[in-house]
């Protein structure tokens, strides 16, 4: 198949983070101003008092805007691609890593409290695979919770040869609810230009034509 069949670049599935920002950023809003109107006195629809019910919104409101505040760095963050195939290899753009990442049912809220508080939740984090390094690009998992696994040696050859402040890590995942283009043409994709020599692979970008 030709080149043009398999692309370079595969693009973040947005519409969640903006339907996240939207409704998170409703209802803080909602719940910071309310709040704060019943804890100073203002009654409600039966006109009796409603301090109970202003405390509970103002505490609702704080994980709220937390939440709000993490979707809009996220909606921000992925104008730019999440995946691509440059020259040098694979480059795969983290939004939010955190260390909580590797541990299991520390979620939610903790982590949402977290991710803000210590603001590792407004950065992001590239993860670069170079070709020599690579070793497979597996899809697997049920339709609609597919997850791409991309795996690769413990040994970069030239570790001066990465981006800026870019890492390598021998192994991640990407799920399908992060990307618009499904899973399988991705690792199509990097299995066709993996099996390329350098100069067939000279007509892709570099990957330090990239910011982050």
């Amino acid at each position: 198949m030709p080149e043009s069949t398999y692309p370079t670049q595969f693009k973040a599935k947005r519409w969640i983070f903006f339907v996240a920002t939207y409704f998170s950023g409703f209802f803080s809003i909602f719940c910071l101003i309310m709040g704060p109107l019943f804890l100073a006195g203002m009654k409600d629809a039966k006109g009796e008092p409603a301090t109970d019910a202003g405390l509970y919104m103002t505490l609702l409101g704080v994980p709220s805007l937390m939440t709000f505040s993490l979707k809009l760095y996220c909606v921000i963050a992925t104008r730019e691609p999440l995946l691509r195939i440059a020259q040098e290899g694979i480059v795969h753009k983290f939004i939010a890593m955190s260390w909580l990442d590797r541990i299991p049912f520390l979620q939610g809220l903790f982590q949402v409290f977290w991710l803000t508080i210590s603001g590792q939740g407004f950065r992001s984090t590239l993860v670069c695979i170079p070709w020599e390094s690579f070793r497979s690009a597996t899809v697997s998992g049920p339709t609609m919770a597919q997850i791409l696994t991309i795996e690769s040696s413990d040994i970069i050859p030239n570790p001066g040869a990465l981006p800026s402040k870019a890492i390598t890590i021998p192994k991640f995942m990407i799920h399908q609810v992060e990307l618009k283009s499904t899973l399988q043409e991705a690792a199509d994709s990097i299995l066709f230009w993996s099996s390329r020599n350098a100069t067939e692979r000279k007509t892709l970008p570099s990957w330090f034509e990239w910011n982050r």
